[in-house]
């Protein structure tokens, strides 16, 4: 009896583990046949685990179970796209007239929830040990409550910031080629991103280009086109999936999808990491005036209104890494106060998972941090807590990988994996690079005076420090806690600035926020140490910080927004009823897509490949150019002379004249 009810306990964990296991098959039938016999193999070894359900449910907590959920409609997703090919769930769902669809994902879910008990279970049993003397701990019988002085400040400068961005977001009139992927691989199913064969030297009516930047009428909220997306991307897809989310509402409403789709979700990671930026300063200073102005800082800098403005998956990025050190400084303390960590290490794991499938340059931001926080652990003697942190820091990598199975193809064999390891491997010009890094941040930040905030900020902390000890009094976990992310600030900076494709602020944008609490840190630590540690001068400081910023901000430039656009539409829609042609002068077939919401007004559109003239010979053979057409040439310095000299050796040009020269991609009406 005893050995049958083993088994019967060991069902429910072969099936949740075979489940789990199928995210890392390939998408085949064959992967299929893998996945029965991993859970075959997988039922044997739960006869000799079968403690392993006795310690998930005396360890598991509500937060392991919030964190594990946030993750199971994204398995789901993996789950429905693998088991449509298989031509027997097909045959099942024909026979009992259902639509596949819905039957698919209500048996991913399904599984997913299975799947998630297993990673649940299994992460409880390895840490039983370790969590059972963190669990006998003592909490604080008495919590403080929380500071509504505080709580009024922060939403008084959420609302500030939110006006701020929204002003900026309606200054933004055109887009980043990138920003047009980011809604072509949010919204469209048959993506045309990277292929060339189809989506080049053909014509295209111009209703393609507003398909491939919304969802399709039966296909809103469908999650499983950017996640899927994302796998022929160079990023995961989680970023792609709000969007998603967003210009389904949009389209449910009527309302054809623009900017304010990404815009949204922008805005949104923009002020959670505002109420977390304000938060750790408030845990790290113990003074709400000083966090309060230090979220002034971070809020109304320009640095973060291009985090805002960038259609991209930079400040979903940026959000999970400012609430990565705020969990650890939560864990970090609570420990030190003998208060139980289990909740804090599964949201931290969430918080890294988050991380992680925002952007993968998060992944050298997590090494760097890590390993100070390994070190230190170990430095510390904690072992029991530098095991539970390890445990789980590798199972949040470990899930993100499953989660998202093409992450570790992406990131050593795809293309910008390989240019990274190539740039890497580079030799010359990497102190030219970081030079042109840290101008770029400076200026951002704190308009171009970074090095030197950067340097008063760290000699008052260090006078401080250095007069502390003097008065006996140790190093605080605040300032070597500060340290620690200065540190991996850097660290993340030199590793990028070798590794990026380009020296732009957006690889750096996560960075952001540390560097501005350690400016703000070091300046208030210092003179509160040394000069005035009242309320009066808490006030002063604040005065110069708010000042300084808003001086940066009003003589700082916003990227992203490219004002001259709104002009180049005007006169461009003139010109509506007329075919186009578009020259391409970069080494990227899709440099020309950043025009995608120009191109939907036209009826008849022609995009020749990257530096290929010899396409114009083919749009002229049905003879669409023979009344006039527009000809954009985009990113080619060529002068006009010497430029239709070339194309005439293609088409013959009768006249022409220029329309529009805005942002690097003159136009021409032409006649032939």
């Amino acid at each position: 009896m005893k050995r049958l009810v083993r088994i019967c306990r060991s069902i429910p964990f072969a099936l949740s583990a075979g489940a789990y296991l199928l995210l890392a098959v390939p998408a085949t039938e064959i992967g299929l046949v893998a996945v029965v016999l991993l859970t075959t193999a997988c039922f044997v070894l739960g006869l000799f685990l079968p403690g392993i359900w006795h310690y998930t449910k005396e360890n598991a907590t509500k937060g392991h179970w919030v964190a594990a959920g946030a993750v199971c409609l994204l398995m789901g997703f993996r789950f429905d796209n693998v088991w449509k090919l298989s031509s027997q769930v097909s045959a099942l769902t024909s026979m009992l007239s259902l639509d596949k669809n819905v039957f698919l994902t209500v048996i991913g879910c399904i599984s997913a929830v299975g799947a998630v008990y297993f990673v649940t279970a299994t992460l409880t049993w390895l840490l039983k040990s370790p969590l059972r003397l963190l669990t006998d701990m003592h909490s604080m019988v008495h919590r403080q409550p929380f500071n509504r002085r505080l709580l009024i400040g922060i939403v008084v400068l959420l609302t500030a910031q939110l006006g701020l961005l929204c002003y900026w977001g309606v200054q933004k009139q055109g887009f980043h080629v990138d920003e047009i992927y980011t809604f072509e691989l949010s919204n469209y199913s048959e993506t045309i991103y990277g292929d060339g064969e189809n989506a080049y030297a053909s014509w295209k009516n111009g209703e393609i280009f507003n398909e491939i930047l919304e969802p399709a009428d039966g296909r809103l909220f469908d999650l499983s086109v950017p996640f899927w997306n994302g796998e022929t991307d160079n990023h995961p897809s989680t970023y792609y999936i709000l969007v998603n989310i967003v210009s389904s509402v949009f389209k449910l409403l009527g309302i054809g999808v623009n900017k304010w789709a990404g815009l949204i979700p922008n805005f949104v990671c923009c002020l959670i990491t505002t109420v977390f930026l304000v938060l750790l300063l408030q845990n790290l200073l113990k003074n709400d005036i000083l966090a309060f102005s230090g979220g002034i800082v971070w809020a109304f800098c320009i640095g973060t209104v291009n985090i805002g403005v960038y259609l991209r998956m930079y400040a979903l990025m940026t959000m999970a890494a400012v609430v990565f050190i705020w969990l650890h400084l939560k864990l970090l303390s609570s420990y030190s106060k003998q208060e139980s960590v289990r909740n804090a290490l599964a949201m931290l794991q969430l918080a890294t998972i988050a991380g992680i499938l925002s952007q993968y340059y998060f992944l050298i931001f997590a090494f760097f941090f890590c390993g100070f926080v390994c070190i230190y652990l170990f430095l510390k003697k904690e072992r029991n807590l530098l095991c539970c942190y390890m445990l789980t820091e590798i199972n949040a990598v470990a899930a993100a990988e499953l989660l998202f199975p093409r992450m570790i193809v992406q990131l050593l064999f795809g293309g910008r994996g390989s240019e990274a390891l190539e740039n890497m491997l580079k030799g010359r010009g990497y102190f030219t690079q970081l030079q042109t890094v840290v101008d770029m941040i400076s200026r951002e930040l704190f308009g171009g005076y970074g090095v030197a905030v950067l340097t008063v900020s760290t000699i008052l902390l260090l006078v401080s420090i250095a007069v502390g000890k003097n008065r006996k009094a140790p190093l605080s976990f605040s300032d070597l806690f500060v340290l620690l992310m200065l540190m991996t600030a850097c660290g993340y900076t030199l590793v990028v600035t070798k590794i990026a494709p380009y020296q732009v602020d957006r690889y750096f944008m996560c960075v952001f926020p540390f560097l501005i609490v350690y400016a703000v840190y070091g300046i208030c630590r210092g003179i509160t140490t040394l000069i005035c540690g009242n309320c009066i001068g808490a006030f002063g400081i604040s005065a110069v910080l708010v000042a300084f910023v808003f001086w940066c901000t009003g003589t700082g430039e916003v990227s992203y927004i490219y004002s001259d656009s709104a002009e180049r539409t005007e006169q461009i829609y003139q010109y509506a009823d007329v075919p186009v042609v578009a020259l391409n002068g970069d080494h990227y077939n899709d440099s020309v897509l950043q025009w995608a919401f120009e191109f939907q007004m036209f009826e008849n559109v022609f995009l020749c490949r990257n530096n290929r003239m010899s396409d114009l010979a083919l749009a002229a053979e049905e003879g669409k150019l023979d009344d006039g057409f527009l000809l954009y040439v985009h990113q080619d310095n060529t002068d006009n002379a010497e430029l239709f000299a070339q194309i005439s050796e293609w088409i013959e040009i009768e006249r022409y004249f220029e329309v529009t020269d805005a942002r690097g991609c003159r136009v021409f009406y032409c006649s032939i």
